[in-house]
Formats: C-alpha cells, structure tokens, sequence
C-alpha cells in the first residue's frame, strides 16, 4: 500500500492518539515535527508525560499520565539511540519482544512513541479483536525502527541528531551532504552539519575529504580513519563482489551516482560487479546484456566469472531458473555485439553458460 511505501522511506510519519475511546492516527510530513504539538501532546520526557485519558477527548482537559518503570526504561532507549529495533531494544533491556510490545501500545496511544513502519497501527488495531495476551503479543508482523514521536531531541543537549549522525555512520562509514539527503529524514543537511562543526573536538567525529565523488564536506570517526589508513591497498589484492543495481549497499545507485559516465537503473533486474569497490561490470535486463566500464580484459573475465557464482549461488535473481545472454555493449551502452564476439565468451562458457543458436543460457542447478 502506499502509506506503507511512504512510511518505510521515511516521507510520511504517524502519530496515535486516545479521542475519548476512539484510536486515531495522523500524519505527517517529514521534517514538520513541529505540526506534532497541535495533534494532542508531546511527551515531555521520562516519568512524568502529559497524555489522554480513555475517557478525555482531545479538546478537554488533560491529565497526568505516569509511565512505570519499563516504560521509562523505553524512552530512555530511544532517548539515547534515536531509532530501534524491536529485537535491539529487546536485547537492550533483557526483555521479550511480546513484553514490551505490551508497554508500547499504552505509549503508541498517548502519542509519546512511533514507528517508521505503518503495519503498527493495523496491529495494535487488529488487536482488539482478540482476547488472548499470547496471540496479541506474540504474533506480530514486521516493524520498522520505533523512536520518541515527534522528538528532533532538542529538549537535551546534542538531542537524538547525535544518535542519527551514529546510524549514518554505522551504516555508510561516513557522512555527507548526499547521504543525509538520500536518507530523507526529519534531520536537515543544516542541523546535521551545524551539530558535526559544533562538536567536532569532542565527539570523535572528524572532517576530512575521505571519499571522492561526493561534496567536500564529509565527516568520519577517528577509528574508521585509522582503519582505512591500516587496510592494504595492494594492487594485488582483488575482491570481487556482485550486487543488484537497486541493492541499498551499492553507493553508485544514490549516492556517487554522478561520477560514473554510465549508469545502470535501479532495477530489479539489472545487477553490478565490483573490483575492490569500483564498478568494473554491468549487467542488465536479468543477463540479456553485459555492459563493461574497464578495457581490462582481465578484469572483465574476473566479474563475469563472479556474476555466474554469484547467481549459481542464489545471492541474486533468486526467483530466475535460468539467464539468457545475447549481447555485449561498449562502454557507453550504445553500440552492442552479439556475446560471441565479446572477450568474456570463453570464460562463460567455461563457467556453465550453453551455447545456442541465438546467444548464451545459464541454468541454476538444483541445490
């Protein structure tokens, strides 16, 4: 649906709340937290929130709501973290997944916590129609990250703009204008820059040109600095990696889109090979065409034999029996040949592709 497409990418954001005995959920636009405020209460920190009652609408007076002690435990998490899992935060506090599944639908309807995944609110919603607490709590479907509803963190110093800027690295190993941009969050590339150049003397975080394609500002922990300075960078070294062109993992879909001269859509069907990190070999249209971006020969035997180990071990196109391979373009993707005449024929061949009449088939064997 598309409220989960928007929600998954993080475009639209919910927010419940307790209208008398009426669950209701808004929406939001990213980045406009600020609208929050309007749509009941934001909690305001740890042990005391204010809150709707069952039995108070949204335009009566408030009460007090007190959160227990897991509860609190909750926020202080998602406080300290910005945004987790459900399985993290079950490993965080020492408690089942079905527990604070519990806890957390009382937060969900007072508006103090959300979700990134709209498959929540059908569940806790689903829920009323069942009487046992196994099945309720039990049986849940797949989550997205849970954090603070509406909280940008300002209300403590650095906020959870701290904790996102340490997601950001964990996951790309440095931070930049294009990242925080493809990541589409309620951050900025002002407030994330701003909080980096503020605090670049004591969180550990620091700026450099580290990585070229990407704009001059870019940040990275000292210890990801000193691992890249310890890592081989021996020509002989070589590591080939194939991955599906819409894979998250490959920087050249979003990220460092611009400084290759040729690019592959993001799609299902399409996947790229990798030479130490660098784009070496193209393949589109699940296999029909090879696309190279070396005039290294030798190169090029090495991706096309890793795309065929690759395939034969079901880590891309799982769902494909077989690939038909008929053409081999130049580098600019404009003029092809047929495969016969490409130089990775041999090697091909060699590497289970049978020859047809027309083209090249690979066919997966049975595992």
């Amino acid at each position: 649906m598309l409220l989960d497409y928007l929600c998954a990418t993080g475009q639209v954001r919910w927010k419940g709340r307790l209208n008398r005995n009426t669950k209701e959920t808004a929406f939001f636009i990213a980045g406009e937290e600020d609208t929050w405020q309007e749509y009941g209460n934001v909690a305001a920190g740890p042990g005391y929130l204010s809150g709707h009652d069952a039995g108070t609408g949204p335009d009566e007076k408030l009460s007090v709501f007190t959160m227990d002690e897991t509860e609190e435990a909750i926020i202080e998490v998602l406080d300290r973290e910005g945004a987790v899992f459900i399985r993290d935060l079950s490993r965080k506090l020492k408690m089942p997944a079905s527990d604070l599944l519990a806890k957390m639908e009382r937060l969900v309807w007072r508006g103090i916590i959300t979700n990134d995944s709209f498959s929540v609110v059908r569940y806790y919603i689903d829920n009323e129609r069942r009487n046992s607490p196994w099945t309720k709590y039990n049986t849940y479907p797949g989550m997205g990250r849970w954090s603070r509803a509406g909280s940008r963190g300002d209300d403590r110093p650095g906020g959870n703009i701290s904790g996102y800027i340490n997601t950001l690295l964990d996951r790309w190993g440095v931070v930049s204008k294009e990242i925080v941009n493809k990541e589409k969050c309620g951050f900025s590339w002002t407030d994330v820059y701003a909080w980096l150049k503020n605090n670049e003397l004591v969180s550990g975080i620091k700026r450099g040109f580290y990585i070229s394609g990407l704009s001059a500002i870019q940040f990275m922990r000292d210890r990801d600095i000193e691992l890249l300075r310890m890592t081989d960078g021996s020509a002989d070294k070589c590591e080939y990696v194939t991955l599906c062109s819409c894979d998250p993992a490959n920087p050249y879909r979003d990220i460092l889109a611009g400084t290759v001269e040729s690019r592959v859509p993001a799609r299902q069907g399409n996947a790229v090979v990798f030479r130490n990190g660098k784009p070496v070999l193209y393949v589109r249209e699940y296999g029909h065409t090879m696309q190279p971006l070396t005039d290294d020969a030798e190169v090029l035997k090495k991706a096309a034999a890793c795309f065929v180990d690759s395939y034969r071990n079901r880590m891309l196109w799982t769902g494909k029996r077989n690939i038909f391979t008929e053409y081999w373009a130049d580098p600019a993707g404009y003029k092809e040949i047929r495969i016969e005449d490409s130089p990775v024929y041999g090697v091909l061949l060699d590497s289970g592709y049978e020859s047809g009449y027309s083209g090249i088939t690979l066919w997966r064997k049975a595992l």
